[in-house]
């Protein structure tokens, strides 16, 4: 990557990043794969021929999914969002059905490490709370609760699986939920809706 004049990003592994004048092109490379994106086609083009040249690899068009995201393409920008996977979570974890919960955690909540409680089984919490905090790349709505239980991974007890288990809920009712990239900007603000 380097010889073809990227620089490989210093706060993210896996990414490069070649810029020539005002193109910019970026490559997230993960495991045998890789996502090229940037400002201008045919720089895109040019770089996914001579990787296809110099490796035996397939072009896959367009990204519609990347690491449980999906992505859709509108006329008026991109939505990413986990809609699939939150469906597998709930579903793994038979909460598809259940009602849902209009709030993540209840008002004045206090939770402690240790006490009198029952224990849950940890590999379990554990197990739930990864697949929450990866869901959290789509949806910073539970980001706050998913880490108050994040807290509790090495002793997990029964108050703190109830939380988990309303966050779980909570995801039922607005599964849909993610980012919306606008294709233009007309103030050149950015801007990210939920």
């Amino acid at each position: 990557m380097v010889e073809l004049g990227f620089t490989k990003c210093k706060s993210k592994y896996g990414v490069y990043v070649q810029v020539v004048a005002s193109d910019i092109t970026l490559i997230y490379l993960y495991v045998d794969d890789l996502l090229v994106t940037g400002n201008n086609i045919n720089n895109m083009k040019k770089f996914t021929q001579l990787m296809i040249k110099g490796f035996e690899m397939t072009h896959l068009g367009n990204l519609s999914h990347c690491l449980g995201m999906e992505l859709i393409r509108i006329e008026k920008g991109i939505i990413l969002h986990q809609e699939k996977y939150a469906k597998e979570v709930l579903k793994r974890f038979r909460m598809f059905e259940s009602n849902s919960a209009t709030s993540l955690v209840k008002e004045n909540l206090k939770l402690e490490k240790g006490g009198e409680e029952e224990k849950v089984d940890a590999t379990l919490f554990k197990h739930i709370v990864g697949l929450l905090r990866y869901l959290c790349n789509s949806r910073p709505d539970i980001g706050f609760s998913v880490g108050l239980v994040s807290r509790y991974m090495d002793d997990p007890l029964i108050s703190h699986m109830k939380v988990t288990r309303r966050i779980l809920k909570y995801l039922n009712a607005p599964i849909n939920y993610g980012f919306f990239f606008p294709s233009s900007l007309e103030d050149n603000d950015v801007v990210i809706t939920c």
